[in-house]
């Protein structure tokens, strides 16, 4: 509700997205670490820049290539224990 009374509609897309293809991802099963990165890759888009990468990578998801989103969000540095972190959350909830 917040995102949409800010008026931001990219942002309602981006959530939009990340929820639907998290989804899609757990119901086929998908490999717990490119959930990590799709949440991370949504909230570093929302961060900025805005930049097309993150349309790109959704795109690439939605034909079942989880490459773009991997390039985007690496697991080295800072990011891949936080990707890790959430894949051990998702495993450890299932």
């Amino acid at each position: 509700v917040d995102v949409c009374a800010a008026g931001d509609v990219e942002a309602v897309a981006t959530l939009a997205a990340l929820i639907s293809l998290s989804a899609h991802a757990r119901a086929e099963g998908a490999d717990a670490l490119d959930d990590g990165r799709l949440w991370l890759a949504a909230a570093r888009h929302l961060a900025g820049p805005r930049d097309g990468r993150w349309a790109a990578a959704c795109d690439a998801l939605r034909d079942h290539d989880p490459g773009p989103l991997r390039a985007l969000v690496p697991l080295d540095g800072p990011s891949g224990s936080l990707v890790e972190r959430h894949a051990a959350y998702l495993e450890g909830a299932a």
